[in-house]
């Protein structure tokens, strides 16, 4: 049994690693996506902002009505629905993975002790 114990002291730190770089990169991708959608946004924001009629007049002359038309034709993009998801997603395996990075630390500990009291 203690030798069980032992092999995987010697490959936990090697898995917390990986887990802990596989995070890294999913945080680099969701910082990646959010900078790609909020350009989306901003380029959608801007095209409503600057519609005028054939009067010249401005279309959505107010910040809440260009707000509302801005998040009515991101919702009728479909980049913005799958970049959305994506983000969520994202997020949900963040969290997975803190959790998983975690827990094998604390199973880590836990075998540490357990070889260390076995040594007394």
């Amino acid at each position: 049994m203690k030798k069980e114990v032992l092999e995987r002291l010697e490959t936990f730190p090697q898995k917390i690693f990986e887990k802990e770089v596989e995070l890294l990169q999913k945080v680099d991708d969701l910082d990646e996506l959010k900078l790609k959608i909020g350009l989306l946004e901003l380029q959608v924001y801007n095209k409503v902002m600057e519609e005028v009629d054939e009067e010249g007049k401005k279309l959505f002359s107010n910040k809440e009505k260009r707000d509302v038309e801005t998040k009515s034709r991101l919702d009728k993009l479909v980049d913005f629905g799958e970049m959305s998801k994506g983000i969520k997603n994202l997020r949900k395996d963040i969290d997975t993975d803190k959790l998983l990075v975690s827990f094998l630390k604390r199973k880590f500990r836990s075998a540490e002790c357990f070889v260390k009291g076995g040594e007394e």
